[in-house]
C-alpha cells in the first residue's frame, strides 16, 4: 500500500510492509454515540498509527489519546494547502468546503474543490476557496464528497463539524456521528491532520458500514487558523520574549505561543535574552565605554565627569541615590527606592505597550516580510486574512476601524472609529507622568537642582520613572558664597520639561547619565541599570528583522 507525505513541496511515497504500533498508553478520548472509541483497529494494510508512526513522517501522535473533533473550522490563509496523504479506501472521494452557518446544525452548502476526485499525494490550494465567489470571507468547514456512480454528482457523506452530521436517537449514547478526527502535526507548525471516515452509512440508529478507523481518507491541511487564532498575544515571558502569537490548539482553545526567542544580549535598550533585565551582561560596549540609554558612552566619575544631584556615580553609571543599594526581582525596576512592576496599572498611548516602566511602540524597527507588525509580531496581512467586525483592510495590510483606511490623522493624533482623536486619549503613562503627543513624559518626581546656585533652565525629561535627558540646561545662579555654574548636561527623553541642573560653585557642570538597579536573585545590588531614552531616539536605535 503506498501513501504520502509531503516534504515541503516534495511528495514522498513509501510502500509499507508492516509497522509497528508506537508503545504508547491509549486514553480514549473520541467516543461514538454507539459507544466505541475512536480511532479503532483495523483490517486495512495500514492503519492511521502505523501513518504517523512510519518514518517518513515521524508524527509524535497517538491517534487514539490525542483524537479531538475540534478545531472543525478554519480560516484558509493565502498558502492555505491540503494534500491526501492517506487513502485506505477504493471509494472516489474529494474535499469539498463550505462557509459556516450561523445555526450549529444547519445543514450547509457545499463547494468541490476542483472538478474530481483527489489522488493520493495531490495538493490542493487556497485559489479554490479564497478566489471562489461563494466565499464569504469568514471561517469554512470541510466535507468529505464521493462519487456514488451512475453519474450522480459528488455529494456531501460527512462534515467536519459533527453537529452537521445525523444525529443518533436510537444509539445507546444519543448523539452526532463524529466522522472526522483533528490532529495537530508535532512535525510542522501550522499544519493539521483531517481523517475520515468514508462510507456514507451513518443514520439514525447505527453507522452502518462504516467501521471506525479513520483512516479512509486523511488529508494534512496548512496555511490556515481557527477561531481566534493568529492574533498578537502576551506571554509570561520577559523582554521581546513577551510578544506571541495565537496558535490554534486541537482539542482546545488557542494558546498564546512565544514567536520570538531569546538572542544575545545587546546594548539597544531591549532585553534581548529575556531575563527581565535591559542591557544587562559584560562586554556589550568596548574597553572604557558604559551602555547607556541603549549606546556605548564614555563613563561617568566624581571628577571630570559627575553626576548632578540627587544623582551618583556607581560603576560609571548616574544611580538615583534611593535605589544605589536596592536589589530588584526579575522584571522590576527601583523607582524612588522601592522595586515596583513598572507597568502596573498603566495603559500606554495607542500602538505602544508597556515594558519595563516605559511605554514603547513594539513594531518599531520590525521588518515583515510579506505580513504585518502588530504588537511587534508579524502576523498575516488582511488581504489573506479577514478583519474583525467593524473594520475594513487597508493599504497596509493592517486592519482598521472603517472609514479609517482612507483618513490622514495629524501628529498626535489616532484614527478611531473612523475620526481622528488624540493619540493620548485614555492613556495613564509609567509614574503618573503626563501623555503629550502620543508620547508619555516624566514620571511625577521632584526636580534636580545645582548646588551652590539656583536652579538651571531646562533640561527636558525621560519616560519610565528616572531622568534620562540629553538636553544641556542653562547654569545655575550662583548662591551665596558661590559662582555662577556652567549647566549640567542631563540625559533627554520624552515629555514635559524640568530644570536642569546647574554646576557646583566655580565647577563646570557634568555630563549626567541616569540608571536605576534592579536585579535577580540577589547576586549584586547593580544587577542592573535600567535606562530609558528618550522614546523616539530609542525606538530608531530597535534594529530587529523578523520574518
Amino acid at each position: 500500500m503506498n501513501y504520502a507525505r509531503r516534504s515541503g513541496s516534495r511528495l514522498t511515497r513509501l510502500t509499507l510492509v508492516a509497522l509497528a504500533l508506537a508503545g504508547r498508553p491509549a486514553v480514549a478520548q473520541v467516543i461514538e454515540p454507539n459507544g466505541i472509541s475512536v480511532p479503532g483497529p483495523t483490517p486495512d494494510p495500514v492503519s492511521l498509527q502505523q501513518y504517523f508512526s512510519s518514518p517518513a513522517v515521524n508524527e509524535n501522535i497517538n491517534v487514539v489519546a490525542q483524537a479531538a473533533i475540534t478545531p472543525a473550522t478554519f480560516m484558509p490563509l493565502c498558502d492555505f494547502q491540503a494534500t491526501l496523504v492517506l487513502d485506505q479506501s477504493n471509494a472516489d472521494a474529494g474535499l469539498g468546503w463550505y462557509n459556516v452557518p450561523a445555526s450549529p446544525t444547519a445543514v450547509p452548502t457545499t463547494y468541490l474543490i476542483g472538478t474530481s476526485a483527489i489522488m493520493l499525494g495531490q495538493t490542493i490550494t487556497s485559489a479554490d476557496i479564497r478566489n471562489d465567489p461563494n466565499y464569504a470571507g469568514g471561517l469554512v468547514g470541510f466535507a468529505l464528497e464521493r462519487n456514488n456512480g451512475n453519474g450522480t454528482p459528488y455529494a456531501p457523506v460527512y462534515y467536519s463539524e459533527d453537529t452537521r452530521n445525523v444525529y443518533c436517537s436510537g444509539c445507546n449514547m444519543p448523539g452526532y456521528w463524529k466522522m472526522m478526527l483533528s490532529y495537530q502535526s508535532t512535525v510542522s507548525s501550522n499544519e493539521y491532520y483531517l481523517a475520515w471516515e468514508d462510507w456514507p452509512g451513518a443514520d439514525a440508529n447505527s453507522w452502518q458500514g462504516n467501521d471506525g478507523d479513520f483512516n479512509d481518507k486523511v488529508f494534512a491541511i496548512t496555511g490556515v487558523t481557527c477561531d481566534g487564532g493568529g492574533v498578537p498575544c502576551q506571554t509570561n515571558l520577559h523582554g521581546v520574549c513577551a510578544n506571541g502569537i495565537t496558535q490554534c490548539v486541537v482539542g482546545g482553545s488557542p494558546t498564546c505561543t512565544q514567536e520570538i526567542m531569546p538572542s544575545a544580549e545587546k546594548c539597544d535598550n531591549l532585553d534581548n535574552d529575556c531575563n527581565g533585565m535591559v542591557d544587562d551582561g559584560d562586554n556589550l560596549c568596548p574597553t572604557g565605554q558604559t551602555c547607556v540609554q541603549g549606546k556605548c558612552v564614555g563613563p561617568c566619575s566624581d571628577t571630570e565627569f559627575p553626576c548632578g544631584p540627587p544623582l551618583v556615580c556607581v560603576n560609571g553609571l548616574c544611580v538615583d541615590q534611593a535605589c544605589e543599594t536596592v536589589t530588584c526581582p526579575v522584571g522590576q525596576i527601583c523607582q524612588n527606592g522601592t522595586c515596583t512592576g513598572g507597568c502596573d496599572g498603566v495603559v500606554c498611548p495607542a500602538d505602544q505597550i508597556c515594558e519595563l516602566g516605559v511605554c514603547v511602540d513594539p513594531c518599531a524597527g520590525v521588518t515583515c516580510k510579506g505580513t504585518v507588525c502588530k504588537l511587534g509580531v508579524c502576523i498575516q496581512s488582511c488581504s489573506c486574512a479577514p478583519c474583525p467586525s467593524g473594520q475594513v483592510c487597508a493599504a497596509s495590510g493592517a486592519c482598521v476601524d472603517t472609514g479609517c483606511d482612507t483618513m490622514t490623522c495629524g501628529a498626535g493624533q489616532v484614527c478611531s472609529k473612523g475620526s481622528c482623536v488624540d493619540s493620548c486619549a485614555g492613556a495613564k503613562c509609567p509614574g503618573g507622568a503626563t501623555c503629550s503627543m502620543g508620547q508619555c513624559g516624566q514620571p511625577v518626581s521632584p526636580p534636580a537642582t545645582g548646588q551652590g546656585g539656583s536652579t538651571g533652565a531646562g533640561g527636558t525629561t525621560g519616560a519610565g520613572g528616572m531622568i534620562v535627558t540629553t538636553t544641556t540646561g542653562a547654569g545655575g545662579k550662583g548662591g551665596s558664597g558661590g559662582a555662577s555654574g556652567a549647566g549640567g548636561t542631563i540625559p533627554s527623553g520624552s515629555g514635559g520639561s524640568v530644570p536642569g541642573s546647574g554646576g557646583s560653585p566655580s565647577q563646570e557642570g557634568g555630563v549626567v547619565s541616569c540608571a536605576c538597579t534592579t536585579g535577580g536573585g540577589g547576586a549584586s545590588h547593580l544587577a542592573l541599570a535600567v535606562l530609558l531614552a528618550f522614546a523616539g531616539a530609542m525606538l530608531a536605535r530597535r534594529r530587529r528583522a523578523r520574518r
